[in-house]
């Protein structure tokens, strides 16, 4: 940038958001226009950790024109007996013609040391953005992220095919795929003697025991309020897109775990997928790991998701289990990263990543 730029970043609140009353000239790029869509707005004013006087998006102007956002949002973190609101975002953008340049640096640093709530949390980063975060003085923590490929098409488009050499390849790349899904169909056919799977549109009360009393000291507060919110909302308005929550009971109709999963439509003009539909696990529980452990609730998820999900991702949270997630057919692709940076009332134990419930979906990573 030259000596003679102007940077100007303003914060929106939700109030603001809400009674419309925010100003947002310079919008070349449609970088707020764009974003804030019906579903999004809807989702962000329903939080119920709403606070209307918080700020809702942080805007970066250069020049007078916008050229980047960070959205905030309100959530609450449960700590021993107790808990603490925290501040989470995500949304993150810099225009193209603008990158490279220390905008999102900028960004994200503002919206850890500017914070509103005395913790800050955030999840589900792009490498660029966890590069920026691993200078800063937050805790990371990491659990492995693992991929199912169920469809061959968006691969091989990625690749150049077109036309009828992509339809007679993404055939044959299809029934691979199902013949070494098989041995998965018949586990699933003996766990469903064991269980009964439901599809919920109104999050069942129990998952609060479930979410809220694992053993682990620090989560963020999934409870049946907040998992109904992400249920009902999307940051989307694509018909292909879904969020779906299935309780899952043994044969006398106890409760004995949920998943809960999210489908949404990525174009991906680079990289090894284009034109997919992603399917993610995001959310799991069970009433006892022994008897329903977090592989097998995998397993059934894979059952529930639409035939036309492309690959499916979950974030997998017990250790020891590499070996038998890979064998359901899903592959290690890295590590997925949550930020936490502490307030100067939180205990020192709090960036122990082991007393931490860990999930996919936290943050605002089911809503997008």
């Amino acid at each position: 940038m030259a000596e003679t730029d102007t940077l100007l970043m303003k914060r929106v609140t939700y109030d603001e958001l809400k009674n419309g009353s925010y100003e947002i000239s310079g919008d070349d790029y449609g970088i707020i226009s764009d974003y804030f869509i019906k579903p999004t707005k809807d989702a962000l004013l329903t939080n119920p950790n709403y606070d209307g006087s918080k700020t809702a998006v942080n805007i970066l102007y250069l020049n007078g024109k916008i050229v980047g956002r960070r959205i905030f949002m309100q959530t609450r973190i449960k700590t021993g007996e107790g808990f603490m609101l925290a501040q989470t975002g995500g949304g993150l953008e810099i225009h193209e013609n603008f990158q490279g340049k220390g905008l999102g640096t900028m960004l994200l640093q503002d919206s850890v040391l500017n914070r509103e709530y005395p913790i800050h949390i955030g999840q589900l980063y792009s490498s660029g953005a966890i590069s920026i975060f691993r200078k800063m003085d937050v805790a990371i923590f990491e659990k492995p992220l693992y991929y199912k490929l169920c469809r061959s098409q968006s691969v091989l488009a990625a690749k150049g095919f077109k036309g009828f050499s992509l339809s007679f390849l993404a055939l044959f790349g299809d029934v691979f795929l199902k013949i070494q899904n098989l041995p998965n169909l018949m586990k699933i056919r003996d766990l469903k003697k064991r269980f009964t799977v439901k599809k919920e549109n109104l999050i069942p009360e129990w998952v609060n025991d479930i979410t809220l009393n694992d053993g682990h000291k620090y989560t963020e507060i999934h409870d049946q309020k907040w998992l109904q919110w992400n249920l009902d909302h999307m940051f989307s308005a694509n018909p292909k897109d879904k969020n779906c929550f299935y309780s899952v009971y043994d044969k006398n109709g106890s409760p004995k775990g949920f998943y809960m999963t999210k489908e949404r439509f990525e174009e991906n003009k680079k990289g090894m997928f284009k034109n997919l539909i992603r399917g993610t696990v995001v959310e799991w529980g069970s009433v006892n790991k022994s008897e329903l452990s977090e592989v097998e609730l995998n397993l059934l998820a894979l059952a529930t998701f639409s035939p036309d999900v492309d690959k499916i991702n979950t974030v997998i949270s017990s250790e020891g289990v590499g070996k038998d997630i890979e064998s359901l057919g899903f592959s290690y692709r890295g590590m997925y990263q949550m930020t936490f940076k502490a307030g100067k009332d939180c205990k020192s134990d709090i960036t122990d990543q082991n007393k931490w419930r860990i999930r996919y979906g936290g943050c605002d990573t089911i809503l997008v």
